[in-house]
C-alpha cells in the first residue's frame, strides 16, 4: 500500500510539473501532450495495478514489470527519433539562414564598394554591416571608428602597455 501511495504522488507530481512547464511556456504544447499522456498512464497504473498484469498476460509476457520496461524503452526510442527529426529540421533551417545571410552580406559589400567615393564614404553609416574583425589591429580600428573606447580598457591591452 505504501508503494502505491508513493507512485501516486510521483505520478501527480509529474503531471503537475508538466502543467507548470506548459504554463510558463518552457514546454511547447506538442511535447506536453505526450508527457501528459505518460503521466495519466502512470496514474491509471497506480490506481489499477492489475491492468498491467492483465496486459502482460495478454501479450504473453510472464512478468508485468517487463512489459512496463518494454513500453518505457519503446516510448524513449520514439522520443529520441522525434527529437532527431526536429534537430535535422532545425539544422537545415539554420544552414539555409546562414547561406542567405552570406549572400546578403556579399551583396551589401558589393554595393558599398560600388558607392561613389568608395567604402570610406559609407563607412560611418549605421546601415552598413560591419565585417568581421580578423586580428587585434582590425578590432581596434573598428572600435575607434564606432567611438567605442572600451577596447582600450580591455585587460589584454593593459597587459601589453
Amino acid at each position: 500500500m505504501r508503494g502505491m501511495v508513493f507512485f501516486a504522488v510521483v505520478a501527480v507530481l509529474i503531471i503537475g510539473g508538466i502543467l507548470a512547464l506548459l504554463r510558463s511556456r518552457k514546454l511547447k504544447e506538442k511535447y506536453a501532450a505526450l508527457w501528459l499522456v505518460v503521466g495519466i498512464f502512470c496514474v491509471i497504473l497506480v490506481a489499477f495495478p492489475s491492468l498491467l498484469a492483465r496486459a502482460a498476460a495478454l501479450v504473453g509476457i510472464q512478468v508485468a514489470s517487463n512489459l512496463l520496461f518494454t513500453l518505457a524503452i519503446i516510448l524513449l526510442l520514439a522520443v529520441c527519433l522525434h527529437l532527431s527529426l526536429e534537430l535535422s529540421t532545425h539544422e537545415n533551417h539554420i544552414r539555409r539562414l546562414a547561406e542567405e545571410s552570406a549572400i546578403l552580406r556579399a551583396e551589401l559589400e558589393r554595393q558599398v564598394a560600388a558607392t561613389p567615393g568608395g567604402p570610406d564614404r559609407v563607412q560611418g553609416s549605421t546601415s552598413v554591416v560591419p565585417r568581421l574583425a580578423h586580428d587585434e589591429e582590425d578590432v581596434e580600428h573598428h572600435a575607434a571608428q564606432r567611438g567605442n573606447h572600451e577596447s582600450q580598457d580591455h585587460p589584454s591591452r593593459q597587459a601589453k602597455a
